[in-house]
């Protein structure tokens, strides 16, 4: 079963990656389905993937609904969410990355 930190984690490892549109397929499709099968697991209802390099857009996708309710509304790339509470998770991230590449 999926948590919330090792889907973030996933995600933030992604999101290093450089751009090459050729192959852009092969690295976010791993992501892809840890994000699906999070949602299927009810780990959280939907979201927005979204990776940028520079001043644009490398990848996006959004996936699953705003809640769990039966009339939910799909998600969309352009939605906004609240990033509250991810202070703690961020942080350890970052640190971690920043010493592995030491």
């Amino acid at each position: 079963m999926m948590t919330r930190v090792n889907v973030l984690i996933a995600i933030l490892f992604v999101g290093c990656a450089p751009s090459n549109k050729e192959w852009e397929s092969e690295i976010f499709a791993p992501v892809t389905s840890i994000v699906e099968q999070a949602i299927q697991d009810s780990v959280f209802p939907g979201g927005v993937l979204m990776v940028g390099k520079g001043s644009g857009n490398t990848f996006s996708k959004s996936f699953g609904n705003h809640d769990y309710s039966a009339d939910a509304v799909p998600t969309m790339p352009e939605n906004m969410f609240d990033l509250a509470s991810l202070t703690k998770v961020l942080s350890t991230n970052l640190a971690i990355m920043k010493l592995y590449e030491r």
